[in-house]
């Protein structure tokens, strides 16, 4: 029994972080009327704990955040675009104090390919906010338990929110949680297609089909 009743959806993906927010967006942009629901433990609003080094993007990843995500407007006013490579070299290898210490080399001239230093804390809480407002649902809670179906069944996961648990329906999983998280995290408490062991479960819900 849980707490909450069961939700079905088109697409559940397990994280929202980088991958995750940008493959909902992918989805929601070029499938009509798709149901994507979000699940990550992390708030909406980031805190000072998701801060990260400042990422580079180059012009291939820039492109397809641009082009097939639609995000060039909100890149140039949110981001900071990048004049392709810098370099640096300490004038004096022994005084490093501040940038004037160093001769620098850098384009002045647009690349015609832009490319961006992205705030990841900041890019992620954006595109969350954006996937609501074209239709997903985010849940704030943990996956306790990930049951994966073969074939086009449809498979569960459980999730742990702070009013209870919540059982959400989807044919497709995706997880973008990384290797500590999501799926591979309930990897002994899942449940397995009939003739595999635990020890044998595959990684990935295509293996886990492959498998059946």
């Amino acid at each position: 029994m849980y707490s909450i009743q069961s939700q079905e959806y088109d697409v559940i993906i397990m994280g929202a972080g980088f991958a995750g927010v940008c493959q909902a967006r992918h989805l929601l942009l070029n499938i009509p009327n798709i149901k994507v629901a979000l699940i990550d433990s992390r708030p909406e609003e980031r805190t000072d704990k998701d801060l990260k080094i400042g990422e580079s993007t180059v012009e291939v990843s820039a492109m397809f955040l641009y082009r097939e995500l639609g995000l060039y407007e909100y890149l140039i006013e949110n981001q900071v675009p990048k004049q392709g490579l810098n370099f640096h070299w300490p004038k004096d290898q022994i005084k490093t104090d501040s940038i004037s210490d160093y001769y620098s080399l850098w384009s002045l001239l647009n690349p015609p390919m832009p490319s961006f230093q992205i705030e990841r804390a900041k890019l992620e809480r954006d595109l969350l906010k954006m996937n609501k407002d074209l239709g997903a649902v985010f849940y704030k809670g943990q996956v306790v338990d990930v049951n994966l179906t073969p074939t086009d069944a449809v498979n569960s996961v459980i999730v742990k929110l702070e009013s209870g648990q919540i059982e959400l329906k989807a044919k497709h999983l995706i997880d973008a949680t990384g290797r500590r998280g999501g799926a591979g995290a309930c990897r002994h408490r899942r449940r397995c297609p009939p003739g595999i062991t635990d020890n044998q479960s595959p990684r990935t819900a295509r293996q886990w089909a492959d498998r059946s």
